[in-house]
């Protein structure tokens, strides 16, 4: 595994850890005073807010292909990333505004929330772009590390700034509504993102290349077009049960569900995390064979740390749904033990988007992600009005095994990679994972040393 990915995975490896405590501990917050229906509203605020910024996520995979492959000059990428800012934050809330005009487009996409909660829905959107477009400079450079203390340091004060308003209001013997929390997530996602938009506006780059503004903006449609597709069928995938459960169990139900969701996705911390600089790394690779090899070997150890961290959950996962959210909570604890097969394998999988991107071929993502939402819809509409928030469960995890299965082949078919490449545990694999955290666990510290110094 090349230094530039190790130290990227484990730069994001750690932020995404140490981020997990403040994480559940605004949860846990929010549902203790706004209860499950509360909980749930803030839910559905925060996947409104997602299927709006998938374009940017698009967007960002684009920059980093045509940045590194380019080698864009900074004058390039600066003018780039104004445009692109300017023209997805308009273009997303012009969209967003003008779907509300049709009554049951603003039932979904707001259930219970008032429409007073639009503007603050904007501002999030536009911190969201401002963010994702910025990190891809830095990924763009291999310079993962750098991207993700930025990132790490934004999304802690976001934390910071929710957890500190709640426990502010409490404090002063004033009830804690759901505006509250809204507006202070708002200002979190606003202020978190002067973080990577202030090391990006720092950055100068090594790239030579100078082009036109149309030019990039072309190459940039040209590839984010089909990689929205596959964002938006993972997105569907992943959370259209959000809409589904609040239209036919209701916001309470969906409030449960959500912290069953939460748990059961940090399954996908490690994956996810190595993801990312996994992608960069391919996208950069010339060589097809270490390509396949890199990308099996981060799928087979991802495989073998999702299965541990899954049978720790089976244990704790109900205690910390007892004790933490309370007797409201508790229906969600048969929901987590119905995601957890899925979330399994949905991780490890994350290695093969990586491959499937970076090889400049997304559309095996999106049929993979077809495959997985041919199972969601039609078993979300026969179990949710059923089950509720267990039958969201059920459905969801179906759909995971489905959609891994699928990129399994796909990828063994582009790749030549045999099955026991893919699914078989080494010998060697963990003892080599070891030993590479020690290496870069030794050089960070020695690095940390020499700054103090």
């Amino acid at each position: 595994m090349a230094d530039s990915l190790g130290r990227g995975a484990l730069a994001s490896l750690l932020a995404s850890y140490l981020s997990i405590p403040a994480s559940l501990a605004a949860n846990v917050l929010v549902a203790r005073f706004l209860g499950p229906e509360g909980k749930g509203l803030f839910a559905l605020f925060a996947a409104t807010q997602g299927l709006l910024a998938l374009p940017a996520q698009s967007a960002q995979a684009a920059l980093i292909h045509l940045i590194a492959d380019r080698r864009l000059a900074w004058r390039s990428v600066r003018t780039l990333l104004l445009a692109l800012t300017a023209l997805l934050a308009g273009l997303l809330c012009g969209v967003f505004a003008w779907s509300l005009r049709w009554g049951p487009a603003r039932t979904v996409l707001l259930g219970g929330l008032d429409q007073a909660y639009v503007p603050l829905l904007a501002g999030a959107l536009l911190g969201v772009v401002v963010t994702q477009l910025c990190l891809s400079v830095f990924a763009a450079r291999q310079e993962y590390a750098r991207g993700t203390a930025r990132a790490f340091a934004g999304v802690m004060l976001g934390h910071g700034i929710l957890i500190g308003s709640l426990l502010a209001q409490h404090l002063r013997g004033a009830a804690v509504t759901l505006w509250l929390v809204v507006s202070a997530h708002l200002a979190g996602v606003l202020l978190g993102s002067l973080f990577p938009l202030w090391g990006t506006l720092r950055y100068r780059g090594t790239g030579e290349t100078e082009l036109p503004l149309r030019a990039m903006l072309s190459s940039v449609g040209a590839f984010s077009l089909p990689l929205l597709l596959q964002t938006l069928l993972e997105w569907l995938n992943r959370r259209v049960d959000v809409y589904f459960v609040t239209v036919f169990a209701g916001a309470a139900a969906l409030g449960r569900y959500s912290v069953a969701v939460g748990l059961a996705q940090q399954l996908w911390t490690i994956p996810f995390s190595v993801a990312g600089p996994l992608f960069a790394r391919v996208a950069h690779e010339g060589d097809e064979v270490r390509s396949r090899e890199l990308v099996c070997y981060v799928f087979r150890v991802a495989a073998l740390v999702s299965a541990a961290l899954a049978a720790a959950l089976l244990v704790v996962g109900p205690l910390l749904i007892r004790f933490l959210y309370g007797r409201p909570f508790e229906a969600a604890i048969p929901m987590l033990m119905a995601l957890l097969p899925g979330a399994v394998v949905v991780g490890p999988s994350r290695a093969l988007w990586a491959y499937f991107v970076g090889r400049g071929r997304p559309g095996e993502s999106a049929r993979a992600e077809l495959v997985g939402l041919a199972a969601t819809i039609p078993l979300d509409l026969l179990l949710i009005p059923r089950l509720g928030g267990l039958g969201a469960a059920i459905a969801s995890s179906v759909a995971y095994l489905g959609y891994a299965c699928f990129a399994c082949v796909r990828f063994r078919a582009l790749s030549g990679a045999a099955w026991s490449d893919l699914l078989l545990p080494r010998r060697d694999d963990m003892v080599s994972l070891k030993q590479r955290l020690a290496t870069l666990g030794g050089d960070a510290w020695a690095g940390l040393r020499a700054r103090l110094a």
